[in-house]
């Protein structure tokens, strides 16, 4: 679930679960909690209701009312434009822009994969999909990555059930774009990349395998959204090195089919070699492939190297399977400069700030 939200100082947001039948729920360890404050230009389009079926075998747009049910949108908007009956996003800048969109859906089929993908001006960014069995729904999935985005062009988060397959939209599908230039859009973080596998990886066993390390494909390929800057990406050993000190945010979409059997995988984020988060993950071969996306943020020294490890694939690491690395301590509220009228240095010795 992700939404921006208007708060006030002194408010606070409570996160809550709760059963619809008699067996109780519980947490599991990686259940994370993520807060950024926007400062800059932002879209939030968020479904309050149940929606109506689809056309299968379509692409539909997250935020289409005509399926979202009329009112059934609810928007949060700063310098980015809502069109309710297409569902596309217009930022009026150019900005590096944090894209997210999550499906909550319900299907009429058992065998067909339902693709989410992000596009810009109608072309495709880049996605993955994952199945929605109809026995298992509703499901949800998401994909996130980072872009930048040329002020005029529209965004949209977009989803298709495949062959026969219509894809009925429920409360909680999102849709948010959120502004990540350093400078009210003069500047760029001062580091960040993002970037996906362009194929699924050949078939694996038991073990420890780092999600990124070329070695786990025949061929491989990825499609990179955002050039790599201030960290080191090194598809060799799968390595991410942080040439900065800081507080990064990672987006880890972790998509993983072909399952030979039905028991829990584990997903890990390692810096060097100490596991700073841990969350299982139940892959059935009869509801595969299955998405989860992954968010954290965590401290980094300069020179510290990140690892995305899966233990126990038994299967495959599907196309889409993607990371995006922010530097976020950069990205600061802007405040106007004050010019004092008296000297630099005063004559009792202050240093006056400008």
């Amino acid at each position: 679930c992700h939404r921006i939200l208007d708060l006030t100082a002194g408010d606070y947001v409570e996160l809550t679960i709760s059963a619809t039948g008699t067996d109780p729920i519980v947490a599991q360890n990686g259940t994370s909690f993520i807060m950024l404050k926007a400062n800059g230009d932002y879209a939030s389009l968020a479904q309050t209701g149940d929606g109506s079926a689809g056309t299968a075998n379509a692409l539909e747009v997250i935020g289409d009312q005509d399926l979202a049910g009329s009112g059934n949108i609810t928007t949060n908007l700063n310098n980015i434009t809502y069109a309710s009956g297409t569902g596309l996003l217009t930022p009026a800048n150019t900005r590096p822009f944090l894209l997210l969109a999550s499906l909550v859906g319900e299907s009429n089929t058992t065998s067909e994969e339902t693709a989410i993908e992000l596009y810009a001006d109608g072309s495709l960014i880049d996605g993955a999909a994952a199945l929605i069995h109809k026995n298992n729904d509703p499901n949800e999935e998401s994909y996130g990555l980072l872009k930048t985005l040329t002020g005029g062009e529209t965004v949209s988060g977009r989803y298709n059930g495949g062959s026969g397959n219509k894809i009925t939209t429920k409360k909680g599908t999102s849709f948010s774009v959120l502004d990540l230039s350093s400078n009210n859009g003069t500047g760029t973080p001062s580091a960040f990349i993002s970037l996906a596998v362009a194929a699924d990886s050949d078939a694996q066993t038991s073990g420890e395998k780092n999600c990124f390390d070329e070695g786990l494909w025949t061929s491989y390929s990825t499609t990179v959204h955002s050039a790599a800057t201030g960290i080191t990406y090194a598809s060799e050993t799968g390595f991410f090195t942080v040439a900065n000190a800081g507080k990064y945010l990672v987006l880890w979409n972790v998509v993983l089919g072909d399952s030979t059997t039905s028991s829990n995988r584990n997903a890990l984020i390692k810096k060097d070699s100490t596991t700073v988060y841990s969350v299982p993950l139940m892959v059935h071969t009869s509801f595969d492939p299955v998405e989860r996306t992954i968010c954290a943020i965590f401290d980094a020294e300069a020179g510290e190297t990140f690892t995305f490890k899966l233990q126990g694939i038994r299967g495959k690491i599907a196309e889409g399977t993607g990371v995006t690395m922010v530097k976020i301590d950069d990205l600061k509220d802007l405040h106007v400069q004050s010019i004092p009228t008296d000297s630099l240095i005063a004559d009792d010795f202050t240093i006056n700030s400008f």
